[in-house]
């Protein structure tokens, strides 16, 4: 039985690109800041995911994984992960404090506060983006034997 191998492949949508025009980008802070290195000072995050209740119905913390016999290196590569998945688990107190201001409210969301919020985002994941990119720096340079502190 002969099958048309064509039939199997599918034309993909062309991604479609955002062109910045003036009113998004004066709503949007940053905007023109580097994605993978823009710097959240410790206070400002603190700040940010202190502004907002914890939900109690998540779990905000890991799992613990058993360490399994893990050298230091790997026991060192775990911390880290862990510490980005925290990170990761405080960006959702900022969305559920925004559903719930949603849901209260019974109205509209207001474009300020949406865009307020959308800015909150973009600062937060930002700031994980560049955790990671050290990350990956640090570990270039163990790798390569280089001492001292990485760029």
């Amino acid at each position: 039985m002969e099958t048309d191998s064509n039939e199997y492949v599918v034309q993909r949508q062309a991604p479609m690109e955002l062109k910045v025009y003036p009113e998004l980008e004066e709503s949007i802070t940053g905007l023109h800041n580097d994605f993978f290195r823009s710097i959240l000072s410790d206070t400002k995050r603190k700040e940010f995911l202190g502004s907002c209740s914890r939900n109690e119905a998540m779990e905000y913390n890991p799992p613990i994984l058993t360490d399994m016999g893990l050298n230091q290196s790997a026991k060192k590569v775990d911390s880290t992960l862990y510490d980005l998945q925290y990170k990761l688990s405080g960006i959702t107190r900022q969305i559920d404090y925004f559903i719930h201001q949603v849901i209260q409210s019974r109205e509209v969301v207001d474009q300020q506060e949406a865009i307020n919020f959308a800015n909150i985002m973009r600062q937060l994941v930002s700031d994980i983006a560049l955790n990671i990119t050290q990350l990956r720096v640090d570990y270039m340079c163990r790798t390569l034997g280089i001492q001292g502190d990485t760029p």
